[in-house]
C-alpha cells in the first residue's frame, strides 16, 4: 500500500477516463478480496448465499454473487 511503486510498463494498465484514477483504482483491492471470497466459497449457479457485514467488501461481494448467479 504505497503511493508510488516501480512496475514493468508491460504489466501496467492506465486508469484514465475515470473521475479520479486513484479513487477508481482503490476499489480494485477490495474487489479482489470479494472475488477471492466467492472462489473460496465454491458458490454454484442458483445457490443461496448470505453476506454478513455490508462494508465495502460485503457490498462488492453482494454484487459479485449476483453476477455469478447466486
Amino acid at each position: 500500500m504505497r503511493e508510488f511503486m516501480a512496475w514493468p510498463a508491460a504489466s501496467a494498465a492506465p486508469a484514465a477516463g475515470r473521475s479520479s484514477p486513484t479513487s477508481a483504482a482503490a476499489v480494485l483491492e477490495p474487489l479482489g478480496v470479494a472475488i477471492h471470497a466467492l472462489d473460496l466459497g465454491h458458490v454454484r449457479l442458483g445457490a443461496a448465499a448470505a453476506v454478513v457485514g455490508c462494508g465495502p467488501i460485503g457490498l462488492l461481494l453482494t454484487q459479485v454473487l449476483r453476477a455469478a448467479g447466486a
